[in-house]
């Protein structure tokens, strides 16, 4: 399949996940389910999804703390400090993060199907700005240099610190590690754009154009429609 294919029909299906009606949880359960359905399909790992989706749970925890506090409604629970749960607010909280998990769950499957050249040039190919596909490409390549110096940075730490039952020292070295390994990537980040430039880079992302859509491509594009779409009939027919 063309990741331009694959892009479009999980931008559908993310725009019925986000227009779904608040309360709607059997619909949220289908739509999950059936994401989960087309990694099986597409023969993913399971584990290597679940590592992805785990990188949205700070946003998922920072809703659930959050939103539950700032919508009036009836009171549940009153932590002090003038603080107030609202039920309201609690089935909010649950929408948005099971909204928010659906579309975790598709952009992880997708990114997971393809490689990272083919996702951007199917992004250029969607007329995706080129700044954006640039600093996505960028990005796409220096994290595996960002995550290897910090798994030595922390093997170095731990070797001059042993004692693992002292958290607060822990905690004071992790942030210590993380302003040095910020620090670096600023530089590190000056370097390769001063080598850029000094070789000709006008700003401009050199990706290779995508391919022509063929008739299978459309066919696919159809089909992956459909398929959104009778989702959604479905879900409104068992609601």
């Amino acid at each position: 399949m063309d990741p331009r294919i694959a892009l479009l029909v999980a931008l559908a299906a993310t725009a019925v996940v986000v227009t779904t009606p608040q309360g709607r949880w059997w619909d949220y359960a289908l739509f999950g389910l059936s994401a989960f359905a087309v990694t099986i399909l597409w023969r993913l790992s399971p584990l290597a999804v679940l590592r992805r989706l785990l990188l949205t749970a700070p946003v998922a925890l920072l809703i659930a703390l959050t939103v539950p506090l700032s919508l009036p409604g009836e009171e549940v629970w009153a932590p002090g400090l003038g603080l107030t749960v609202t039920r309201e607010g609690l089935m909010l909280a649950a929408a948005i993060v099971c909204k928010v998990a659906v579309a975790a769950l598709l952009l992880a499957t997708v990114s997971l199907a393809f490689s990272a050249p083919r996702l951007l040039r199917g992004l250029r190919g969607l007329g995706c700005p080129a700044p954006l596909v640039l600093i996505l490409g960028m990005l796409q390549r220096q994290l595996g240099t960002v995550q290897g110096e910090w798994r030595r940075m922390r093997r170095a730490a731990l070797s001059r610190s042993p004692a693992r039952r002292q958290p607060l020292r822990a905690l004071r070295v992790l942030s210590q590690m993380a302003a040095v390994l910020f620090v670096r990537s600023l530089d590190r980040g000056e370097r390769i754009h001063r080598a850029m430039a000094a070789r000709g880079f006008d700003g401009v992302a050199s990706v290779a154009p995508p391919p022509s859509l063929t008739p299978h491509d459309f066919l696919a594009l159809a089909i992956g429609l459909v398929a959104v779409a009778c989702l959604r009939v479905t879900a409104v027919l068992l609601g």
